[in-house]
């Protein structure tokens, strides 16, 4: 008798914590909204970013351009191109990506009251673009600036919420999870792109087009 409620009970923890996920939540994605014309503007674009993740942010940007002016040529070469655009512009991006101490009490002791679930643990995902103007005409550079884009990440699954087990015992696998994941977790990197991607190249490309006068 006692095996069978020890079961039911474990059964019954496992189908909550399984349950213990909180999808990804972008806190500040409003914050960063385009605001452009369109502009008769032939653009060649460049860039050095190999990162994958880093490059899709890049071609989302190279994507929005290519709604507001006449035309983007891509991989433009200042040194070979026949018929040179009215500006050259070289786009690259550098990420970081970071957790946060916040999430140790996150999981500990907040799986007590299911904290990871409802709030879910707390990252960040900066973004630096360097963008740099150039007149194809004299080859000299006419703007050189940097597009910062800083998001508020809320996001739990189960390779993390897991250690809510800890209701089975006295609380120390969500103790030593909870240290564990004060640092980002990097398997959430392609839902962030996803989610971030459309807004975030249409935001830097806004800010190129204002430069550009």
């Amino acid at each position: 008798m006692k095996k069978k409620v020890m079961t039911l009970i474990i059964t019954f923890l496992f189908f909550i914590i399984l349950g213990c996920t909180h999808t990804l939540e972008i806190k500040n994605l409003t914050e960063y909204r385009a605001s452009s014309s369109h502009k008769p503007l032939v653009l060649g674009v460049n860039t050095n970013t190999q990162d994958l993740y880093d490059r899709r942010l890049v071609d989302e940007v190279i994507n929005s351009l290519q709604k507001y002016v006449k035309q983007v040529i891509i991989a433009y070469n200042l040194n070979i191109e026949k018929n040179p655009a009215d500006v050259a512009v070289s786009i690259e991006c550098y990420s970081k990506y970071r957790g946060s101490w916040v999430n140790f009490f996150i999981n500990w002791p907040g799986f007590l009251i299911w904290c990871p679930a409802w709030n879910g643990y707390v990252y960040k995902a900066n973004y630096t673009f360097q963008v740099t103007l150039t007149d194809p005409k004299t080859g000299n550079t006419f703007s050189n600036f940097t597009v910062p884009v800083h998001y508020k990440l809320r996001q739990a699954e189960m390779d993390r919420t897991w250690t809510e087990v800890g209701w089975l015992e006295i609380g120390i696998i969500p103790f030593i999870g909870g240290i564990v994941f004060t640092k980002y977790d990097k398997d959430i990197t392609p839902d962030v792109i996803d989610e971030v991607g459309t807004n975030t190249g249409a935001f830097v490309a806004s800010r190129i087009l204002q430069e550009i006068r």
